[in-house]
């Protein structure tokens, strides 16, 4: 559920990020459209490809407006065929008619900024896929993902190219919106990667200390360790006939028919890193 949650979240930052290219694309937009609209302007478009000696199996398609993976998609596969649709706005008067009616044929500049921005793009349409495929995204994972998008996007504040510098603040200024903001963490998120024995609480302190100001990171650490404790306490008081087994017992001499049973042995503490 976390995992779909924040798949929409990811979606909404890059649409704001977006913006700055969206006279752009809706010339892509309205290309596309004209191409897809009738089968013989469609077959000029193929007769254009031939002449740009452009082999594909693919064609061009539209995108889903309300899913920005589908418009990277679109303007990923477009820049193929970037050739033949200057070819056939060359040639097809009809079609730069058209395209006038809406936002206007697109130029060398529209078709310069959709190449630039795609490899910044794509970092995000490759996050997507793995926040929203249910079959191998975990708890453990989500955390981390959603850190490292934010400093993703960080690192693209001071790049060279003004136009993705201008993407990146917008996405940080969503970003932060749903993310920053401690009192509206689910703090449970920050358990599930606790729990998992490759991170513990000192990697948890460690990402939210690299993510936000002091005091927002001494702040969310107290919050994730007081649940952290009461969960610990919770465990105990539920099983308080657990065996007990001394330092050196073997773990062959566990309960094995209580299957919550725990070894004094082993400090719970101790293995979260407290």
């Amino acid at each position: 559920m976390h995992m779909r949650y924040a798949a929409h979240i990811l979606n909404l930052i890059v649409k704001d990020g977006l913006k700055d290219l969206n006279v752009s694309i809706v010339k892509i937009c309205g290309a596309v459209k004209y191409v897809r609209s009738f089968p013989s302007r469609l077959q000029k478009f193929k007769e254009c490809m031939e002449e740009e000696m452009i082999q594909s199996k693919s064609l061009v398609c539209l995108d889903v407006e309300t899913r920005w993976n589908s418009t990277f998609l679109m303007l990923k596969t477009i820049v193929t065929f970037k050739k033949a649709f200057q070819n056939l706005h060359s040639k097809d008067i009809t079609c730069i008619r058209e395209l006038e009616k809406s936002g206007g044929v697109p130029n060398k500049e529209d078709w310069k900024k959709i190449s630039t921005f795609l490899p910044f793009l794509n970092i995000f349409y490759d996050a997507t896929l793995k926040l929203s495929g249910s079959r191998y995204m975990t708890g453990n994972c989500y955390v981390p993902k959603i850190y490292g998008i934010g400093w993703t996007i960080s690192s693209f504040l001071t790049h060279e190219n003004e136009g993705i510098r201008s993407m990146a603040e917008k996405m940080k200024l969503k970003r932060d919106k749903y993310w920053a903001i401690v009192n509206n963490i689910n703090v449970l998120l920050f358990i599930a990667v606790v729990l998992y024995p490759r991170y513990k609480i000192k990697y948890v302190e460690w990402l939210v200390r690299s993510s936000c100001d002091s005091e927002n990171a001494a702040l969310l650490s107290s919050k994730i360790r007081v649940v952290l404790r009461n969960l610990v306490d919770f465990y105990v008081s539920s099983h308080p006939k657990a065996k007990k087994v001394d330092h050196g017992t073997s773990s062959s001499s566990y309960n094995i028919g209580d299957k919550f049973s725990k070894p004094t042995g082993v400090d719970i503490e101790e293995v979260l890193d407290f």
